[in-house]
């Protein structure tokens, strides 16, 4: 079965299960060295700005450009870039309800899945040249890929924010 959840929503599940002083979000840290899972007594070591601490497990949700992935695999080229563009949103269900679905076009995918709190994950990709931006804004493109699509993509388009 699909499982989708809103990161902050998976967050709050996962640090709902630990200590309250256990997870530490929207700090700035550094991996000063891995640890072993091998060996207990060698743990994570993680810097902050308040010190080291040390952890049986670092959960490094640092993005695309991950550091903490380039401090403990220095020679992983990094992105790299597969020849798609990619757009994300997030937004109140926007009329009436519907299944989950991922449809496919000619160099282009729209995937729409409604949350149980009442908002919607939606996605695309299309082909894109490298580097590309789009011209005027992000919605615009969006509109102009997939605007004339089934429902219900243009209604999540039209109650997307920038």
């Amino acid at each position: 079965p699909l499982v989708l959840l809103a990161r902050a929503t998976l967050i709050g599940h996962l640090a709902a299960t630990l200590p309250p002083d256990a997870v530490r979000t929207a700090a700035a840290a550094r991996i000063l060295g891995p640890g072993d899972p091998a060996d207990p007594a060698r743990p994570a070591r993680v810097g902050t700005p308040d010190g080291e601490l040390t952890a049986d497990l670092v959960v490094a949700a640092d993005g695309v450009r991950s550091g903490v992935r380039s401090a403990l695999f220095p020679a992983h080229p990094g992105p790299v870039y597969a020849g798609f563009t990619t757009w994300r949103v997030l937004i109140p269900v926007p009329g009436a309800e519907f299944s989950s679905h991922e449809t496919w076009g000619r160099g282009r995918i729209w995937g729409t899945h409604p949350l149980r709190d009442g908002r919607v994950y939606a996605y695309a990709a299309a082909r894109t040249p490298a580097g590309g931006r789009a011209p005027d804004d992000e919605k615009a493109e969006l509109l102009r890929r997939y605007g004339d699509w089934h429902d219900p993509v243009p209604a999540v388009l039209a109650a997307a924010r920038p």
